[in-house]
């Protein structure tokens, strides 16, 4: 799903990419889409993970996400990209 202002990128209740064009950032793009996103995953769903850049740790932190564990994406050169796999509760049993 596209916006003019970001991107999303889920498979069930696996959010593998949020992005906000920098022009439209610190703006409350960002933390909308992530309430649709958890409404509409919890409707399916009792938790949801994410794949978060080590910069957005602190912003998904503060949403009430846990780091469940670490991903590494290899890319040319021998470059590695890190990130964390977040996880949140939706829904209380």
């Amino acid at each position: 799903m596209e916006y003019l202002t970001a991107k999303v990128e889920y498979d069930s209740n696996h959010i593998t990419g949020v992005y906000v064009l920098p022009d439209y950032q610190k703006q409350g793009y960002g933390s909308k889409i992530m309430d649709y996103l958890e409404v509409e995953i919890s409707k399916k769903y009792d938790t949801v993970l994410l794949d978060a850049s080590l910069a957005a740790v602190c912003l998904y932190e503060h949403r009430g996400y846990k780091t469940a564990g670490h991903g590494i994406y290899e890319l040319e050169n021998d470059v590695k990209l890190v990130y964390e796999i977040m996880e949140k509760k939706l829904k209380v049993n």
